[in-house]
């Protein structure tokens, strides 16, 4: 188990086998766990976080930031700045911002690797304080990706959703 933090300037963290608790500092930091269950944290910068095996929680932190998840039922959150979130293999929870047009959520981070043809996953809008949770469950295609940008309707009675546009290929509402 290892707490391991990195300092100002770019940071190449990795974790070991253990629970590790991993953070990077100040620059454009690369910080990959292990095979446990690991606690990533990317600060500021433009960051490339990889979780791995193992259910990991994943913070990217202010910047652009790459977030993945790897194998198990990760947790993906880019934090500020307009992110790209991959989740992998097992149940995964993506955080993302999110403006509003209208009555509509936009997206402002891509999404890729969302398990459609398997476990469900699950989307998590952020708007300032506030959240609404989605799980997607749902035949499609594998590799489809929710593109930055992208408009969703969620119906707070039904929890329906549904993509306004055609940013996402072949997207049924749920």
């Amino acid at each position: 188990n290892d707490n391991i933090s990195g300092n100002e300037g770019d940071d190449s963290i990795s974790g070991g086998t253990g629970d590790d608790s991993l953070r990077g500092g100040q620059g454009d930091d690369s910080i990959k766990g292990g095979q446990g269950n690991d606690k990533i944290q990317g600060k500021e910068g433009d960051d490339k976080l990889l979780g791995q095996d193992g259910d990991d929680k994943i913070y990217g932190g202010d910047g652009k930031d790459t977030v993945r998840g790897g194998k198990g039922n990760d947790l993906l959150d880019g934090g500020a700045g307009v992110d790209l979130l991959e989740g992998g293999q097992g149940e995964d929870t993506f955080v993302v911002d999110v403006l509003t047009d209208g009555g509509m959520f936009v997206i402002e981070d891509q999404i890729n690797q969302f398990n459609f043809n398997g476990d469900p996953d699950t989307l998590v809008l952020r708007l300032g304080d506030d959240t609404l949770k989605a799980v997607f469950d749902a035949e499609l295609p594998a590799g489809t990706t929710i593109d930055d940008g992208t408009k969703i309707t969620i119906d707070t009675e039904t929890g329906l959703i549904s993509f306004a546009d055609d940013s996402v290929d072949d997207m049924p509402s749920f």
